[in-house]
């Protein structure tokens, strides 16, 4: 049997995305939520939640390797190893299609900054900055730089991409008739690319 998952959209017209599993008859089931590839899809499209996900794993993580990033016996090329490759992957899984806010940054930055600080041995009564820390470690850049590195990484690739692809199509259509909460307009996804663009601090997509 096949099996449809559908999301239950905010909206007047009534909208689904789905996940299929295989099998020849199919039923379909409407929920408001589902993880697909890792990821949280959520029918009012926020990545609140999601992002939340990948913080409790980053602190999981930590908690798991925290032996390691504070023994001394490690060289520091090992530590840089085990936080690039392990750490930011699994804080940033999934971040080329999020909308996020100055909460989601600073949650994700808090993280980053725990694996540093155990690193480079460096306590939370030490009334050290983020970039001080981080160039303690070698590092240039940040998380979050490292992030919405991705999401233009990836905006290029959507707007580069053939018009008959089911993703561009989603990319391009507009969602009406949501009903918003009273007050500031909802951030949009390509008004999160432009806010980005704004800041002028990235003129690369390619990793570094």
């Amino acid at each position: 049997m096949t099996t449809t998952i559908s999301l239950k959209l905010h909206t007047i017209v009534p909208c689904a995305v789905g996940v299929r599993a295989g099998g020849n008859s199919e039923k379909i089931e409407q929920v408001n939520e589902f993880v697909c590839l890792g990821s949280l899809f959520i029918n009012h499209g926020k990545h609140d939640r999601d992002i939340g996900r990948r913080v409790n794993a980053g602190n999981k993580l930590n908690g798991a390797l925290l032996a390691i990033m504070n023994s001394k016996s490690v060289s520091r090329q090992t530590h840089l190893a085990i936080h690039n490759g392990d750490l930011i992957p699994t804080l940033i899984y999934g971040s080329e299609s999020w909308v996020w806010k100055k909460k989601n940054e600073s949650r994700i930055n808090a993280v980053d900054m725990r694996s540093l600080r155990s690193m480079c041995g460096v306590s939370q009564k030490e009334r050290c900055r983020y970039s001080d820390v981080r160039e303690r470690c070698g590092l240039k850049e940040d998380v979050v730089t490292i992030t919405e590195r991705g999401m233009l990484h990836w905006f290029d690739y959507l707007e580069r991409m053939n018009e008959d692809r089911l993703t561009k199509q989603i990319y391009r259509v507009n969602v009406c008739g949501e009903k918003g909460n009273k007050g500031r307009s909802r951030k949009s996804y390509a008004d999160h690319m432009g806010s980005i663009l704004k800041k002028g601090t990235i003129l690369s997509t390619r990793n570094r």
